[in-house]
């Protein structure tokens, strides 16, 4: 097992220690019984795994690593293996294997840490160039020149369609029966692409701004943790509460405090870069308050299938164990529950206009009116938008319509008597859009209260 290998390789490493560097013969031969374990599906012994073949100095430790080190999920891996291959001595590298490893540095200003963290990858660079010859030196010269450079790693759940706006009771029956057949490695990825690792630790890894979330499977029944996911700012903890400064100039400043220096406070106001502070001095602060707002973003879900949510909630559930029930293989488990449908028999929406109003209003969701031209010109509704049925007839959206049709919020769709939104619905149903068809018409939501437009 996992385990028992790694009980090993911790008993050879002390070993080592004690009895000294094995010579090249008995090293070779270490090498050679433990490689092909590496790489593991087990992270914890590839760290192990890694820190012992550079020690002996194997022949192939330096490509798998740096595989292993460009598709790691978290900055703490891919640290890690840096650290490691830092002692590589020459002979186990090829060119392009050093010019792999040192454009890490060059991008690895975007990774973040605490007030020595830049120092500490700074002086891993500095101990790699130690171990280059003259003649490498300037072969890789061109390299070792580049100066780092933030890339701020892209979410990838951003720049996904938009799947819907996902309520706690649309997923909350399948958490509640008890997640079975789940993906560890997908669940991994989806704490990666909605960018929690950035603010949170899980399982040793990731960013100290907000909670651990490592024991949250065993604080969190399944509502809470999909409101805390959905919903983050139902409630808030006062060790994460943010703080609205109102400064001199008329200035807000809302986030957290995480310095304290003199009289300059410094607060972070966007979890997902909590290296980018802002600096603001005591005596400008005209006053400061609470803030209602949770620091956590809304919507991280809505980009995400329920598959992915599933598997991302039954990680977060696992506290990062991939041996945990949740993800033994075989059929997934579906809810007993019969699956509540956001549309009637009919197919058209389930929501009251009341609350279809409501955030229309409130700019939540916007509101197409699906009719022609000659009708919309013969009255409209103030908060519609035109979008001519008879334009997405094709099956393509034109450009100048797409921008009408925001995927991030739910799409009310109204006709005359609500027969063409069935229609419009079944033609926009694989777009990404949350399409959500109205059975009152145009005079209906006028009797309803809908402001007509002058």
């Amino acid at each position: 097992s996992a385990d028992q290998r790694l009980a090993a390789l911790r008993v050879l490493s002390l070993a080592f220690i004690r009895m000294g560097r094995p010579d090249k013969d008995v090293a070779t031969d270490v090498a050679a019984a433990i490689g092909p374990m590496y790489p593991s599906a087990d992270t914890r012994l590839n760290r192990e795994l890694c820190a012992m073949l550079v020690y002996l100095n194997d022949k192939d430790v330096a490509e798998k690593t740096l595989n292993l080190m460009e598709s790691a999920t978290t900055q703490e891996e891919q640290i890690h293996y840096a650290m490691c291959l830092r002692a590589l001595p020459s002979e186990q590298w090829t060119l392009q294997q050093r010019t792999r490893y040192f454009d890490w540095f060059v991008t690895s200003a975007s990774l973040r840490g605490g007030n020595s963290f830049s120092g500490f990858l700074k002086n891993f660079r500095e101990d790699a160039i130690k171990t280059l010859s003259e003649k490498e030196r300037i072969a890789l010269k061109e390299v070792l020149d580049k100066r780092p450079e933030s890339t701020e790693p892209t979410v990838e759940a951003s720049s996904r369609p938009f799947v819907r706006a996902w309520t706690v009771e649309d997923l909350l029956a399948d958490v509640e029966a008890g997640l079975k057949g789940r993906n560890f490695e997908n669940g991994r990825a989806m704490f990666t692409a909605t960018a929690c690792y950035k603010c949170h630790r899980f399982d040793g890894r990731g960013g100290i701004v907000g909670p651990d979330l490592t024991a949250v499977g065993r604080r969190y029944n399944a509502r809470t943790m999909l409101e805390s996911l959905i919903d983050p700012g139902k409630v808030i903890s006062d060790q994460y509460e943010a703080m609205t400064f109102v400064l001199e100039s008329g200035r807000q400043v809302v986030g957290r405090v995480v310095n304290l220096n003199g009289d300059k406070l410094m607060v972070s106001e966007n979890m997902l870069d909590p290296g980018n502070l802002t600096v603001i001095g005591r005596n400008e602060i005209e006053e400061s308050f609470v803030s209602k707002t949770s620091m956590m973003p809304t919507g991280l879900l809505n980009n995400l299938s329920r598959d992915e949510i599933l598997d991302l909630v039954a990680y977060l559930q696992s506290g990062g164990n991939p041996q945990a029930e949740m993800f033994a293989s075989g059929t997934k488990t579906t809810s007993p529950k019969k699956a509540i449908s956001m549309l009637t028999e009919s197919g058209h929406t389930v929501d009251e206009l009341a609350t279809v109003k409501a955030r229309v209003e409130s700019n939540e969701a916007v509101l197409l009116d699906i009719r022609e031209q000659d009708e919309w010109d013969a009255g409209h509704l103030k908060a519609a938008e035109l979008v001519p049925l008879s334009q997405l007839a094709t099956g393509t959206i034109p450009e100048d319509l797409r921008k009408l049709i925001p995927a991030d919020r739910p799409v009310y769709i109204h006709c005359r008597s609500g027969g063409r939104v069935l229609k419009c619905a079944s033609i926009l149903k694989n777009s990404g859009y949350d399409i959500r068809p109205l059975k009152a018409g145009y005079s209906a939501l006028v009797e309803f209260g809908f402001e007509k437009a002058n």
